[in-house]
């Protein structure tokens, strides 16, 4: 087995261990928060093992941190690993659990002070052994070391192993080929280095090959070294209690006592020391002594108070009622005395001025109170953890706007007004919210002028240059005013009759209104100028003289038919005849087709029509054969 040296306290803890002034700075955060993380490669000269290439950051699964509930090391089975330390929360996983050729590194720097003078870190490591047998240099280890600002190694702090060529590590157990050590808990004792900067630096690495691989758990407490009585005064018998930190392996007192608390009499000027080993430790030489010298001791007392202006509060007979900290020294003994301070807090009392504008007919709820009416009033709140607030309340009572307004409408008009519409006459009152304001009240007198109605002929049809008279009806009859739209074509535009001769189909309206009345009834009528030609949409060709023929009938505008062509559903020409006058059945069509009655059918028709105006016009439709 290779020999090494290990100048540091390796402590396998049993229970909890207490300092005062313990400062989390490791992994505690559930971070890397001050730690360096960084990774590189890791190769051998044939002589030791070299690291190279060194990057800062992490790479993969190098640097992970671990929780309670990460669980346990999932390689090991013939114990429980878990992958965060004892009495932690987190800790850190740092190495390869793949392959080997790489290391993987910790760094933290810090300044010592007396709040920190042992540094104590905990691991756990696994480590894949080969059957090649390669030499110790070219296989996986672990290593923690703390240099000072001159990059040396301080005393007692530097732990290195690296799996052996043909047996086990001392303090490590095998699992297969997996050679694995359990947590273990390392303090370092920094008393002499108080004031320097330090750094310390963790090193995990595979195999200078690829085929084997190392990683290690980890995380640091910074703790402060000191033997602490259990109460600043002696007992009733002088005696004192002495505490030395736990989870040491052996205490050794100067009164030769092996305990971690003695009881000692407590002399001003007495000095008692302890030498700590710890369990299992590699190398006694780095032992723990702290020591303790009784002293007259002052035990502070702090009393924090908060009054509200106008109270005092009396301390110790003395009676205060302004801010600020008050001392008083108590004899108890030679050996402690008691400092007590008052730290006085006087609170303003909360002075709060609120405006409320409130509508008409609303009231204003304030902490239990109401108020309906204008006026300022002042309310005193109580609290039972803080000091009373004086509320001075004005109060603003806000008239509800009020409209009344007069409409005068026709029959079938509306009123909206607000969220409501009206159509008959009355007096309605209606209220309007208005957002961020108060609600408005509108009268609203209603009246509707007598009615009436006018009607007209909804259809007229005359041929073409006819004319045709148009009488407006109106109910009950009286005095009315008429005007006709358009006016053109009209032999009157605003009388109640009229003759219409459009040239073409014309929409005219009728506005009728009663003599001094704004309010106008309205009729419509269509004038339809026929100009064209009537073909039946079907006739009955049975001799039973009656629609035997089917001929074409014509408006005067009409001159004379060009042509009429009748076809069958499959387009065969079935009758034809050409310049003939409409209305004449003789050139009409029988129902025949080269000498035969054609079967009941639809048939389809072209006409061409010749108009007066030379215009030539074109029909298409069908017609139906019945029997």
């Amino acid at each position: 087995m290779r020999n090494f040296t290990i100048r540091l306290l390796i402590l396998l803890l049993l229970g909890h261990y207490s300092v005062i002034g313990q400062t989390q700075c490791g992994f505690e955060s559930g971070s890397t928060a001050g730690w360096v993380l960084s990774y590189g490669k890791v190769t051998d000269n044939g002589i030791s093992t070299i690291y190279s290439g060194e990057v800062t950051g992490t790479t993969g699964t190098g640097h992970i941190i671990t929780q309670k509930s990460s669980g346990n090391d999932p390689k090991i089975s013939n114990e429980i690993i878990p992958q965060v330390a004892p009495e932690s929360n987190y800790s850190i996983r740092f190495g390869s659990v793949i392959e080997g050729s790489s290391f993987y590194r910790l760094t933290k720097s810090f300044t010592v002070n007396q709040e920190n003078t042992l540094f104590q870190y905990k691991f756990a490591v696994v480590l894949q052994d080969d059957s090649k047998g390669h030499a110790s240099y070219q296989k996986p280890g672990f290593g923690v070391k703390i240099l000072d600002s001159n990059g040396n190694n301080i005393t007692c702090s530097f732990y290195d192993v690296q799996l052996q060529a043909s047996i086990s590590v001392d303090g490590f157990k095998r699992q297969g080929d997996l050679e694995y050590r359990n947590w273990t808990t390392v303090a370092v004792d920094l008393r002499n280095y108080v004031g320097q900067n330090l750094t310390v630096e963790a090193t995990v690495h595979g195999c200078t090959g690829k085929s084997h691989f190392g990683y290690a758990y980890f995380n640091a407490t910074c703790l402060k070294s000191e033997i602490q009585p259990e109460t600043g005064c002696a007992d009733g018998n002088g005696q004192l209690q002495l505490d030395a930190p736990e989870g040491f392996e052996k205490y050794l007192w100067s009164t030769g006592e092996t305990t971690r608390s003695i009881l000692v009499s407590a002399v001003l000027g007495t000095q008692f020391s302890v030498k700590l080993s710890p369990y299992n430790s590699l190398n006694q030489s780095c032992n723990l002594q702290m020591n303790y010298t009784v002293k007259k001791t002052d035990i502070p007392a702090i009393t924090n108070k908060s009054i509200c202006a106008g109270e005092s509060y009396v301390f110790r007979g003395t009676t205060y009622n302004t801010s600020g900290q008050y001392t008083q020294r108590i004899i108890n003994s030679a050996f402690c005395d008691s400092v007590i301070t008052l730290n006085l807090n006087v609170n303003p009392i909360n002075y709060i001025t609120k405006n409320f504008n409130i509508c008409e007919g609303n009231t204003l709820n304030f902490h239990g109170d109401t108020y309906n009416s204008d006026g300022t009033y002042f309310k005193t709140i109580t609290s039972s953890n803080a000091c009373d607030s004086v509320f001075t309340i004005n109060v603003k009572i806000v008239p509800i706007p009020r409209v009344s307004k007069s409409f005068s409408i026709c029959a079938g008009e509306k009123v909206p007004i607000g969220d409501s519409t009206y159509t008959k006459a009355g007096t309605f009152i209606t209220t309007i919210k208005r957002p961020n304001l108060c609600d408005s009240v509108v009268t609203a007198s209603i009246q509707v002028e007598n009615s009436f109605k006018a009607s007209v002929p909804a259809n007229v049809t005359i041929e073409k240059d006819e004319s045709t008279f148009i009488t407006v009806d109106v109910v009950p009859t009286g005095n009315y005013n008429y005007q006709w739209t358009p006016k053109d074509y009209l032999s009157c535009s605003n009388c109640a009759s009229a003759w219409a001769k459009p040239p073409s189909s014309t929409k005219y309206t009728i506005g009728v209104s009663a003599i001094g009345s704004r309010c106008v009834n309205y009729a419509t009528t269509t004038v339809n100028v026929l100009c064209g030609i009537l073909v039946p949409t079907a006739f009955s060709p049975n001799n039973d003289s009656m629609n035997d023929i089917l001929y074409i009938m014509s408006s005067k505008c009409v001159k004379q038919i060009q042509e009429m062509s009748i076809y069958d559903r499959w387009g065969e020409l079935v009758f034809r005849d050409e310049n003939f006058q409409a209305a004449d059945a003789s050139h009409g069509w029988d129902g025949n087709f080269r000498g035969k009655a054609m079967n009941p059918d639809i048939f389809t028709y072209k006409i061409v029509a010749e108009m007066k105006n030379g215009e030539i016009n074109y029909f298409t439709g069908s017609v139906t054969l019945l029997k």
